[in-house]
């Protein structure tokens, strides 16, 4: 909720309105990880759960993230430098709009959402279980 909120009032402040649609990316990824938690893909000692973070939020996540620069925004290149590199590296390369918007999202994605899970997962086994809200 918190995230869906950030995005909300910086649409309203910052961004621009239509950026209010990017509070959907952080229902996706509470269902990423609610899926997660149920298949009991959230013990970081597992190979298992190592492989389902890759794939779910590096190449399944930015499938969603992809549609929804594409189909609001138009697509392109991101803002960020390393980013807007694969975007053009892999237009140039292959000449597929769509694949190099899928790509750079993977390139953002499969770095910065499984690290934000781990710390997450981290965090939430140092919780007490009576605290725990989520079974």
């Amino acid at each position: 909720a918190g995230g869906f909120l950030y995005n909300i009032i910086m649409a309203l402040t910052v961004w621009g309105l239509p950026s209010w649609v990017w509070g959907f990316a952080n229902v996706a990824i509470a269902a990423i990880a609610w899926f997660m938690m149920k298949m009991g893909w959230t013990d970081l000692k597992k190979p298992m759960t190592w492989i389902m973070m890759i794939v779910l939020y590096g190449l399944v996540y930015p499938a969603f993230t992809t549609a929804i620069s594409i189909g609001i925004f138009g697509g392109g290149p991101l803002w960020k430098p390393l980013a807007a590199a694969v975007y053009t590296a892999t237009l140039s390369s292959t000449g597929n709009f769509f694949l190099a918007n899928y790509v750079q999202n993977a390139f953002t994605e499969i770095i910065d959402k499984p690290i934000s899970f781990i710390i997450s997962v981290i965090i939430a086994q140092r919780i007490p279980k009576r605290f725990v809200l989520a079974k």
